[in-house]
C-alpha cells in the first residue's frame, strides 16, 4: 500500500458512469479496500501522481482521453508504471483485449461484470504485485551481495598480490641475514663473545620471521587459503622438542615448567604436525610470557586419559584426577621410570613425591611415556584405531577479565596484560583458534582473574605405523664434506640477489660441489645449455625472465627433463607452491633457507652422501652417541668407588635429582664404564635401579 491507511490497500476506480462507481465502490469497501475515484483520464492521472494507489480499475470508453491513452501515459511514467491496471469495458472484441494488454494492463474484465469475479481478480493481482515487490527486493539484495562479494574478492586478490610481493621482499633479506649467520656459525675460530653476538642476530632474525609468518598466516586464514596437511610423525619427539624449546625461557622467568604427559599417549600419530606444533607454541609462549610467578603446565592426555576430572586452575596442588599411578604428574607420584625432571638449577626443590611446589623456578616433573610394554609400537599386523588427544596449557598468571573474553580471539586485539608487556602482535590466539577448528575441534578458555588461565582443545588423530616415519636425526646434523668416490656434482644457482647467490655458493663450494651462478632466468637457461648442471637452485621471482618461465623452457627440452630443478620461493601461499610444481620444478625450498634442508634436498634428488660433523669419514650410517650400546651396571662395577661418593649418589637417586646425580657422575672419568652406565640410567629415569645398586654397596 502506497498511501492512506497502513492496513488497507487503495483501489482507484476510473469510470465516467456514476452508477458503475457507486456499485463498485460499495463492493470494494465491503471487501476491506480503500477507494479513490476519478471520472475521466486526466483526473485519474492527476490522482495517481498525488497519491499512487495499489491497483487501478480503468474504464476504456470515457470523454476526453480514453482508457487506452490513460493507461499508456500511466505506464510511461516511472512513478506509476508498476501499478497494476485492470480494464473494465463493454468492448469484448479480441482486438481490443490484445490492445489493452499490449499497452500494459494486467487483466481485462468485460461489462456487465460480476462482483465476485472483480474481487477475485483484484485480490489476485494485488497478491502478484506484493510477491513481485518482494522478489524485486530480494533480487536487489542478491545483486548487492554479488557486488559486495565481487568487491571483496577483488580486494582479497589485491591483498594476496600485495602479500605475495611483501612475503618475497621481507623474506629475501631475512634469507641473507639468517643464512650468513648459519655460515658464520661454522667458523671454529670464533670466540665466545662473537658466538653470543651471532646467537643474538639469529634469534632476532627468527623472531622477525615469526612475526612475518603470523601476519601472512592470518591473511591466508582470512582469504580461506589455509588447508589441513596431514602427515605421520613421532608425537614423543614433538613434545620433547617443545620442552627443550621453552625450558630456558621458563628458567629465565623463574617459572616452574611442568609437562604432564598421559601414559596412554600413542607415540606415532597422523595429523597436521605443523599446525599442532604452532598451536602448542603459541599457547605455551603466551603462558610463559604473561606469567610472573608460579608455573606453566602443559598436559596431553590420550584415550584413557580423557574425561579425568581436575579442579579448574588447581595447579601443582595434587587436585588432578587420575586413572592410575602413571597418570599423575606434578600433583601425584607416578612411576619412577616415567618421571622426568624438567627444570634444572640450584634452586629449592619441590617435593617430587607430593608435588609440593618449591620456590620460583623449582623443579617440575613430566611424564614422557617410555617405549615399553605399556606403549606397544603400532605395526601393520596389529592396527590401532584412531585416538583422541586432549591438550591443555595452564598457567598461574594474572588471568583474563570477563570483559576481555569477547575479543580474546580477534586479530590484533590484546588483553590488558598483553598491552602492558608490549610484546607480540595479537595474532597468536586467532591463528591458534583457526588451526584448531581446521583440525575439527574448538579452542576453549577458562580463566580466573588473579589465579590463572587454562586453554584446551581435543582433536582426533589417526594412529600411524612407526616404521613408516623417517627419522629426522640425520637431517639435524651438520654436513662438513662429501664422502669420497662420488661424482663431481655441478650445481647452478639462478638468483637475482647477489647476497643470496653468495650464501648458497659459500655453503656448497666448501663441501666439494662445483657451483656456477646466473642472475636471471635467461642467463640461467644459457648456463644450463652450455654447462649441463646436475641440479639447479631456481629463484622464482627475477627480472628479465622469472623462474617459472625459465623452468618451463628447460623442462620442455628432452635433455632438460633429467635436470633436477628445486625452486627457491619466499611465497607463503600453498597455491603458489602448487604452481611451482606445475611448471616442472621437482621440489621447492622456502626462504629463509636452512642449510640442513638444502643438503637433505640434494641428497634426496642426487643421492649425495655426506660426512657429518660427528661422523667418522668411513662411516656412511654412523651409530649416534645416544644409540651406542651401554653395558648394564652391576654392583661389582661400583665396588671400587669411595663409600662417601656412593652414599651421596644413593641420596641423590632417592631424591630423583638428575642434576645432583649427573654432578656426582662428573667426578668419575667420562671414559669409565661406570660413568656411561650411570648416565644411561639417568637418561632412562631408572633412579630406582641406582638406589638398589648403591644400597647393596653400602651394606
Amino acid at each position: 500500500m502506497t498511501q492512506g491507511s497502513q492496513d488497507k490497500e487503495i483501489i482507484l476506480l476510473v469510470d465516467d458512469t456514476a452508477t458503475n462507481l457507486v456499485v463498485m465502490s460499495k463492493a470494494l469497501k465491503n471487501a476491506g479496500f480503500e477507494i479513490a475515484v476519478a471520472t475521466d483520464g486526466e483526473s485519474a492521472i492527476s490522482l495517481v501522481e498525488y497519491a499512487p494507489p495499489d491497483l487501478i480499475l480503468l474504464d476504456v470508453m470515457m470523454p476526453g482521453i480514453d482508457g487506452f491513452e490513460t493507461c499508456a501515459r500511466l505506464k510511461a511514467n516511472p512513478q506509476s508504471k508498476d501499478i497494476p491496471v485492470i480494464f473494465m469495458t463493454a468492448l469484448a472484441d479480441t482486438v481490443d483485449k490484445v490492445k489493452g494488454l499490449s499497452i500494459g494492463a494486467v487483466d481485462y474484465i468485460t461489462k456487465p461484470f460480476q462482483e465476485q469475479e472483480v474481487l477475485a481478480r483484484v485480490r489476485l493481482h494485488l497478491r502478484l504485485r506484493s510477491l513481485t515487490k518482494r522478489l524485486e527486493k530480494q533480487n536487489a539484495r542478491l545483486q548487492q551481495e554479488i557486488s559486495d562479494r565481487k568487491m571483496a574478492q577483488e580486494a582479497n586478490t589485491a591483498k594476496s598480490v600485495f602479500l605475495a610481493k611483501m612475503s618475497h621482499e621481507l623474506r629475501t633479506p631475512l634469507n641473507a641475514i639468517l643464512g650468513f649467520t648459519q655460515l658464520l656459525n661454522r667458523d671454529s675460530s670464533l670466540n665466545k663473545e662473537q658466538i653470543e653476538y651471532l646467537d643474538i642476530i639469529g634469534r632476532s632474525g627468527e623472531h622477525l620471521l615469526s612475526l612475518i609468518n603470523d601476519i601472512l598466516e592470518m591473511a591466508k586464514i582470512e582469504s580461506g587459503r589455509v588447508t589441513l596437511n596431514e602427515n605421520s610423525f613421532d608425537l614423543y619427539r614433538l613434545l620433547d622438542s617443545l620442552e627443550k624449546m621453552f625450558q630456558l625461557k621458563a628458567d629465565s622467568n623463574g617459572l616452574q615448567l611442568i609437562f604432564d604427559i598421559d601414559s596412554n599417549l600413542p607415540q606415532y600419530i597422523a595429523t597436521d604436525e605443523g599446525k599442532l606444533r604452532q598451536v602448542a607454541i603459541n599457547l605455551l609462549s603466551n603462558a610463559i610470557k604473561f606469567t610472573d610467578q608460579g608455573s606453566v603446565t602443559f598436559r596431553v592426555k590420550g584415550n584413557g586419559g580423557l574425561g579425568m576430572g581436575h579442579s579448574a586452575l588447581g595447579i601443582g596442588n595434587g587436585e588432578q584426577g587420575s586413572s592410575d599411578a602413571g597418570d599423575r604428574g606434578a600433583g601425584g607420584q607416578g612411576d619412577l621410570e616415567t618421571r622426568r625432571p624438567i627444570i634444572k638449577g640450584d634452586l629449592k626443590q619441590g617435593d617430587p613425591e607430593t608435588g609440593e611446589p618449591g620456590d620460583k623456578g623449582t623443579r617440575g616433573y613430566a611424564q614422557f611415556p617410555m617405549p615399553n610394554a605399556q606403549f606397544p609400537m603400532p605395526n601393520a599386523e596389529s592396527p590401532i584405531p584412531n585416538a583422541r588427544l586432549l591438550f591443555e596449557v595452564e598457567d598461574t598468571g594474572p588471568g583474563i577479565a570477563p570483559e576481555e573474553m569477547e575479543t580474546l580471539f580477534e586479530a590484533f586485539v590484546q588483553t590488558e596484560a598483553g598491552r602492558r608487556s608490549q610484546q607480540g602482535t595479537g595474532l597468536g590466539l586467532p591463528i591458534s583458534r583457526q588451526f584448531v577448528e581446521l583440525m575439527g575441534s574448538e579452542l576453549t578458555v577458562e580463566s580466573i582473574v588473579g589465579k590463572g588461565t587454562i586453554f584446551k582443545f581435543e582433536i582426533e588423530v589417526s594412529l600411524a605405523i612407526g616404521e613408516e616415519i623417517k627419522s629426522s636425526k640425520e637431517g639435524s646434523r651438520r654436513a662438513i664434506a662429501m664422502q669420497p668416490d662420488q661424482p663431481k656434482y655441478r650445481i647452478l644457482i639462478v638468483e637475482d640477489k647477489w647476497e643470496n647467490r653468495q650464501l648458497l655458493l659459500k655453503l656448497l663450494e666448501p663441501l666439494g660441489f662445483e657451483v656456477r651462478e646466473a642472475k636471471d632466468g635467461q642467463k640461467g637457461i644459457d648456463a644450463w645449455k652450455s654447462w649441463k648442471p646436475h641440479l639447479i637452485w631456481m629463484d622464482m621471482r627475477m627480472p628479465v625472465m622469472n623462474g617459472f618461465e625459465a623452468t618451463k623452457e628447460i623442462k620442455s627440452q628432452p635433455e632438460g627433463r633429467d635436470t633436477v630443478i628445486i625452486a627457491l620461493t619466499a611465497s607463503a601461499f600453498e597455491e603458489d607452491r602448487t604452481h611451482v610444481l606445475s611448471v616442472g620444478c621437482d621440489d621447492f625450498v622456502t626462504k629463509p633457507i636452512k642449510e640442513e634442508e638444502i643438503f637433505a634436498t640434494m641428497a634426496k634428488y642426487l643421492g649425495v652422501r655426506y660426512i657429518y660433523e660427528d661422523q667418522d669419514a668411513l662411516q656412511e650410517t654412523p651409530l649416534l652417541p645416544e644409540e651406542a650400546p651401554v653395558a648394564e651396571l652391576t654392583a661389582e662395577d661400583l665396588a671400587a668407588m669411595p663409600s662417601e661418593w656412593l652414599a651421596s649418589l644413593h641420596w641423590a637417586a632417592m631424591q630423583v635429582d638428575a642434576k645432583l646425580v649427573l654432578g656426582l657422575i662428573e667426578e668419575v672419568p667420562p671414559s669409565a664404564p661406570v660413568a656411561k652406565a650411570l648416565v644411561d640410567l639417568v637418561d632412562n629415569f631408572r633412579f630406582d635401579k641406582i638406589v638398589d645398586l648403591t644400597k647393596n654397596q653400602m651394606g
